[in-house]
């Protein structure tokens, strides 16, 4: 859990921690405001997906509103079975 990566390096460090999987639980709008600057994601929330890509990384975006209790309700099941999916498979995760 933590703060969304807002540079490159800030990708490079979790690789450096082992992290092999990155769940972002940002809406579209708090992706294109709170984003890694110069790779498209002011137009494009995925664009990032790419950096962890080429890091052999995986990124998992689930949009979900900040502060909604019935969006996190709504969205805990499917999160919870992603997150167990990709432990079970070995991976280390971070969240924002």
């Amino acid at each position: 859990m933590g703060s969304c990566p807002r540079q490159r390096s800030h990708i490079d460090y979790l690789q450096s921690l082992g992290i092999t999987t990155v769940f972002n639980f940002q809406t579209e709008d708090d992706c294109k405001r709170n984003c890694v600057a110069g790779i498209g994601m002011e137009e494009d929330p995925l664009a990032v997906s790419k950096i962890y890509e080429s890091k052999g990384m995986q990124y998992i975006w689930m949009p979900t509103f900040d502060m909604s209790t019935d969006g996190r309700a709504q969205m805990l099941p499917q999160a919870s079975f992603l997150i167990a999916q990709v432990l079970r498979r070995g991976h280390t995760d971070s969240r924002w």
